[in-house]
């Protein structure tokens, strides 16, 4: 039996049956099966065409209208390239002469074009149709449109090969756990291959402790279909991992339930959050326990997160400063200054230097503190918040003050233990100009009671002399009051030349006889210095007294008083004798409390000395050699305060 395309104008069929032209030969037989055909031809889901050997589409069912889109007016009498995406063109060529050199090709794919010009895939089948002697005049084919199967087939194949390749790990068991799939996943996690696992029951393979009892669990799974969780579960080497776990509830087309669960390895980042909870215990403890305060503000000042020494401090609650900014705490003179730091360190290198500044209390009253300002980014370093570490200055000034004040206390011992060693010197001193005013009084009575003209004008020469004398009396005297004045540090700019001058008047008094030969050399254009000068003094006739006392069995008394700028820049005075020198061990302990080699001495002199030095900033040394003498050396910062 062969079949013939014959064209019609309108009609539902596009594939007719000529039993007009073979009927009567075959007779009612023909007619069943061309009926027969023709129901299969329209009534077929597959769509089904025919085309001639060059390509032309010349029968079209109901199916391939509602594939394609084409009704058969359409497409009969076009090429079948329309059909075909450009790029399948050629092989659809070469299936078109296979198909017309007699062979029969089955269930092939191929992508196929809509009239809407969508894209399918379509399984087909191609044969040759056949005339009744056999010659192949055309060729059938029959379409199904499994663009859905591959579709599903597709995203079965992904599914199997996330399954398969996930990181995680994936089990599959029953509801008795009975495990009946394990990915590589699982094998990397626990260790245990495939087929190791498989047929085993998971708990008892991994010997699961879960949070909560399983029961409970397998509960939660039938009436939720879900549970989610962290497990611990030990691997083969023996390791314990924490897992977070999320057990899915699910039944197969065999009708058996079975529950796929998905296991993530979180130990590592459960000992981080471990570490990081401990941590933030210990900074919690630091922060809370610090002996300094904390504070935390938003970069426009509000105040975020503080300790309680801060609160203890300021005297608030830490809701109370939590309401406020840092500027409500802040004397309104400080403004600028914090705004500074921020500006020009903090937000330019991330930390600002110790600076000072004040703060006022909730009972209005002014502490100084010192701090230093820190920035706080986010993760792409961005600034997101300033911190700071706060001292209260409030005990540290008090404690200075009285330091301050016991340092005057002991400098004023210290001159007045100065003063009692030089007692004799300032009797014998006192004594001369009081002896010479006693001698030329005299002589002015007794040249005044004889009443010549010639001895009134002596006598008043006599009483000049002894008034002169009298006047030297009260210098030394009051060089003396002013030496041992017990006062307050006041410090201003001075010339440290004529604090020498005086020094050495005072230094040397009672001295006169001893062959001693002072000599000053005092460098000219010295800047001035920011210092007590009644302190400066002291130093200077301490080390005087020490000098000459150092020479007092030398055969060479020689006593040198220098000044100048040493390499650093300060101002350097010096006291060079030519005693009989300091033995080292003595050397190493100079400068102890209560160290002399003097007998009677107190041994506070040059501790005295080095304190006053250091509190002006500079430094006391000593050098020494037995038998040539010794040079102290202090030093006073250059410049105003």
């Amino acid at each position: 039996m062969s079949l013939r395309p014959k064209r019609k104008a309108k009609h539902p069929s596009s594939y007719s049956f000529g039993s007009d032209r073979f009927g009567a030969s075959f007779g009612s037989a023909y007619e069943e099966q061309t009926i027969l055909l023709r129901s299969i031809f329209e009534l077929s889901n597959d769509a089904i065409y025919t085309k001639s050997l060059d390509g032309i589409i010349t029968s079209w069912n109901g199916a391939a209208e509602a594939m394609f889109g084409y009704s058969a007016d359409e497409v009969i009498g076009l090429p079948m390239s329309i059909l075909v995406p450009a790029e399948c063109r050629e092989e659809e060529t070469a299936v078109r002469e296979a198909i017309a050199r007699g062979e029969v090709l089955r269930h092939y794919e191929a992508v196929r074009l809509r009239k809407d010009g969508s894209r399918f895939i379509a399984s087909i089948s191609g044969s040759p149709i056949l005339d009744l002697n056999g010659n192949i005049v055309g060729i059938s084919k029959i379409l199904r449109d499994i663009s859905e199967a591959k579709a599903a087939e597709s995203a079965l194949k992904l599914h199997a090969d996330v399954f398969k390749l996930s990181f995680d790990a994936i089990i599959l068991w029953r509801l008795d756990s009975t495990i009946e799939a394990w990915n590589s996943g699982a094998e990397m996690l626990y260790g245990f291959s495939e087929a190791e696992a498989v047929g085993r029951v998971t708990h008892d393979l991994l010997q699961t402790i879960h949070p909560i009892p399983w029961l409970k669990i397998r509960a939660a799974l039938l009436e939720k279909g879900f549970w989610q969780g962290e497990l611990r579960h030990r691997t083969r080497d023996g390791r314990e991992v924490i897992v977070s776990a999320r057990k899915q509830l699910m039944r197969g087309v065999d009708g058996i339930a079975r529950v796929i669960e998905t296991n993530r390895d979180v130990t590592e980042q459960k000992c981080s959050e471990e570490a990081l909870r401990r941590s933030e215990e210990r900074y919690r403890l630091l922060h809370d326990s610090m002996r300094d305060a904390f504070v935390q503000t938003s970069l426009d000042g509000k105040i975020l997160d503080l300790n309680e020494t801060y609160c203890q401090m300021l005297g608030y609650s830490a809701e109370e400063l939590r309401a406020k900014t840092y500027q409500d705490l802040t004397p309104e003179r400080w403004h600028a200054v914090d705004e500074s730091q921020v500006t020009g360190a903090v937000l330019t290198r991330g930390y600002s230097d110790v600076y000072e500044k004040e703060y006022r209390r909730k009972d209005g009253s002014i502490i100084p503190v010192e701090l230093r300002v820190n920035v706080a980014t986010d993760v792409h370093g961005n600034p997101e918040s300033l911190w700071a570490i706060v001292r209260d200055l409030s005990e540290k000034r008090h404690f200075s003050r009285n330091i301050d004040r016991m340092r005057t206390e002991l400098a004023h011992v210290g001159r007045l233990s100065e003063l009692g060693q030089v007692s004799a010197g300032i009797a014998h001193e006192l004594n001369q100009p009081l002896a010479a005013m006693m001698n030329y009084s005299s002589l002015a009575k007794r040249l005044i009671s004889s009443g010549g003209k010639k001895e009134l004008v002596r006598a008043q020469s006599a009483i000049s002399k002894a008034v002169g004398q009298a006047q030297r009396a009260s210098e030394i005297i009051r060089r003396m009051r002013g030496f041992i004045e017990h006062r307050e540090t006041k410090r201003k700019d001075e010339s440290v030349n004529a604090i020498v001058e005086e020094a050495l008047a005072l230094g040397l008094i009672g001295t006169h006889g001893e062959g001693i030969a002072p000599i000053l050399e005092l460098a000219p254009d010295l800047p001035s210095v920011f210092v007590d000068r009644l302190q400066v003094q002291q130093v200077l006739v301490n080390l005087l007294r020490n000098a000459v006392e150092a020479m007092g069995e030398s055969p060479r008394r020689e006593l040198v008083l220098s000044t100048g700028r040493n390499s650093h820049g300060e101002v350097e005075v010096a006291v060079r004798d030519s005693g009989h020198g300091i033995p080292q061990e003595t050397l190493r302990k100079l400068f102890m409390p209560f160290f002399t080699t003097k007998p009677g001495g107190m041994g506070i002199g040059l501790l005295i000395s080095q304190s006053i030095v250091e509190a002006h900033g500079g430094q006391i040394t000593v050098e020494s050699e037995e038998g040539k003498g010794s040079v102290f050396r202090f030093t006073l910062p250059a410049g105003t305060a």
